[in-house]
């Protein structure tokens, strides 16, 4: 089998196989709704800064009103992209089946993560929607079962964000 056929076949035994379109999508959509005011509110400050600045102020004189500001700003940028990264590398190759009585599932990119669940150990169903989803109407599902999801910020994610149809 050359690389292509294994990867094709690997990914007929999944019912669910998400794209990096997909992981990126369900990064985005659960973004925390407070990260987004204060990235907005940081941008709204700094152009109002730079608005400020008189045409015959020095560049030194500018640097020094703008960089507070500035050093807000990228901070903000920097924790923002670092939590969206490390979300895809925790739901990098979000694969899903179920076949009789048992849901696999499989994700991850430096910690992979697969679980195979019994239906009857299955103590919930969780549907997860943040701000940000539920204005563009997406889901996400999550289980809980007793035993797993025990680590913290750890939980069984059973679908990534999706329509309500899907």
């Amino acid at each position: 089998n050359t690389s292509g056929e294994t990867a094709s076949v690997e990914q007929e035994e999944y019912d669910v196989v998400c794209s990096h379109k997909d992981v990126i999508m369900h990064c985005i959509y659960n973004i925390k709704i407070l990260s987004v005011v204060i990235l907005l509110g940081t941008i709204i400050g700094f152009v109002i800064v730079l608005l400020h600045v008189n045409i015959g102020d020095s560049t030194l004189e500018i640097i020094k009103n703008a960089i507070g500001g500035t050093i807000a700003f990228i901070i903000l940028i920097v924790s923002t992209v670092q939590s969206m990264v490390k979300s895809y590398f925790s739901f990098y190759g979000f694969k899903a089946k179920r076949s009789k009585d048992m849901i696999y599932l499989e994700y991850g990119l430096l910690k992979k993560k697969t679980y195979t669940i019994p239906l009857d150990k299955i103590n919930a169903v969780k549907i997860v929607q943040p701000l940000i989803s539920r204005i563009l109407k997406k889901y996400s599902v999550e289980i809980v079962n007793a035993g797993m999801g025990d680590e913290k910020n750890e939980s069984v994610q059973l679908t990534l964000s999706c329509s309500k149809k899907e």
